[in-house]
């Protein structure tokens, strides 16, 4: 069996591919082949995505059904509660095929009475997003050549900032008390991701551990372009079936895979990751972005303030899968976690001063929570937004790659829960200022987990992904590499 990435012929895909940049998605050079198919494939994947967004914003919109009296406090807490521990529920471990991601949304929201309907619909909406929120990101990292798997990993988020600001902008343009059309147009956007992933084939990888070597070659050809080198294409088809051959060679349990050191490490940087994701305090605020606004005295209106956070959430993200293939994860997520962590505090300090002095004392700097705010979503969208999603699927070898997933994943939706929850509580015990500069403590933790333990695996094989896990050697400016 060959080593250090080499294929069967003995050839070795990184000294032989020409170093060249990312630059257009049609670009046809060695280095990766054409990539136009690959970004249309993981595009199509996480167009699932904006379903998962266009759920989240929903709640925000929710607030109408609050302040009519159709639902109490209690309930709209449970409504946005209910989706993501639907989605822990199905984000189990297991390895699908691409072709269990499809239209499974089973929208019922345009039922507003009773308020239990709600609740058992987000229930059934959030197991289908636990699900599309493992698959979609395994699929963009298994046709990704290495040359863009970070830019094409970071399509998750960037389509979910998406979905978010388009439920913000149906609550702002549909007016009324009804949710009835705003939840028929969300309901639609499955269909859509549905009807489009469907022209897409299966990942090489899961093809040759089906053992269908033909079927393999043509998806790889498929997503590399036909005019891609045939020792290129020969190279990365011999590199999975030796990371296959090694895994079948050396089986274990599963329990016995996760002994080792860089499994482990490995698990550990993606579960802190996708923590401070969420207790960031990007969850609470998404989901409850109206009732922020109100209580920090801002004189813009809700709806207008909830869309112009979405607007710089998705347009930062965007943003981000250029800078991500340059900087790579390493650099971002410290950028990303020292501006969260002064956002956080700078928020904090406003709300006690607003507590203290009154909202007619803070009036002339209304305008202070939407900025701090809207900078936070930029540069939470720069590392911590996209970055978690891609950093779980490139850290495991194939053998653990699935379980390992699964578990960053059920991490993920466990702090959403947490922090949806566990957000008016904590404000009402605490003070909503507190509440942010426990947030700001967490960005500062996980950044000093960060810049201790973090390796870089930007355009890198998985089998040097591994090495450096198992060296635990760090290097602050690897991300440059």
């Amino acid at each position: 069996m060959e080593k250090n990435g080499h294929g069967a012929n003995g050839h070795d895909p990184k000294a032989a591919a020409a170093a060249l940049a990312l630059g257009s998605p049609g670009h046809s050079g060695p280095e990766g082949g054409r990539k136009l198919f690959q970004f249309l494939g993981a595009g199509a994947a996480c167009l699932f995505a904006v379903c998962m967004g266009t759920t989240m914003g929903w709640t925000s919109a929710a607030n109408r059904l609050l302040k009519s009296g159709e639902i109490t406090d209690t309930e709209y807490s449970l409504i946005g509660a209910f989706m993501p521990l639907g989605a822990l529920c199905a984000a189990l471990p297991y390895r699908p095929r691409r072709g269990q991601v499809g239209p499974q949304e089973h929208d019922a929201r345009a039922q507003p009475h009773p308020a239990w309907m709600i609740i058992v619909a987000r229930f059934i909406i959030g197991a289908a997003i636990g699900s599309i929120s493992m698959i979609a990101p395994l699929y963009s990292n298994e046709i990704a050549h290495k040359s863009v798997r970070g830019t094409l990993g970071g399509f998750f988020q960037f389509l979910h900032t998406c979905g978010v600001l388009f439920a913000y902008l149906l609550g702002w343009a549909i007016t009324g008390p009804s949710m009835t059309w705003i939840s028929v147009i969300c309901g639609c956007v499955p269909l859509v991701a549905g009807v489009t992933f469907f022209f897409f084939p299966d990942t090489p990888t899961w093809y040759l551990q089906q053992g269908r070597n033909d079927e393999a070659r043509r998806s790889l050809i498929k997503f590399r372009g036909h005019d891609y080198p045939e020792d290129l294409l020969q190279a990365e088809l011999d590199d999975i079936i030796n990371e296959l051959n090694a895994a079948a060679a050396n089986k274990k349990t599963l329990k016995q895979a996760f002994t080792t050191k860089e499994a482990k490490l490995g698990l550990g940087l993606s579960m802190t990751l996708m923590v401070v994701q969420q207790l960031s305090g990007v969850s609470a605020v998404v989901f409850y972005a109206a009732k922020i606004f109100k209580s920090a005295g801002s004189t813009l209106s809700e709806d207008l303030a909830a869309i112009v956070m979405g607007a710089c959430l998705a347009g930062a993200t965007l943003v981000s899968l250029f800078l991500v293939h340059r900087y790579g994860r390493r650099l971002l997520l410290l950028v990303s976690g020292a501006a969260c962590f002064i956002c956080n505090v700078i928020l904090g300090i406003y709300l006690l001063l607003l507590k203290n002095n009154g909202t007619e004392a803070m009036e002339p700097y209304g305008l202070i929570p939407i900025v701090t705010m809207s900078l936070f979503m930029v540069l939470f969208s720069f590392g911590y937004g996209p970055i978690p999603w891609t950093y779980m699927t490139e850290v495991f070898l194939i053998d653990i790659r699935g379980p390992a997933v699964s578990v960053a994943t059920i991490t993920n939706w466990i702090m959403v829960f947490i922090s949806t929850v566990g957000f008016q509580p904590l404000q009402d015990a605490v003070g909503i200022y507190t509440t942010f500069f426990i947030f700001a403590a967490v960005v500062f933790a996980g950044s000093v987990v960060v810049l201790l333990f973090l390796v870089e695996t930007k355009d890198k094989t998985p089998q040097e992904i591994q090495e450096e896990l198992r060296r635990g050697r760090r290097r602050l400016c690897s991300g440059s590499a």
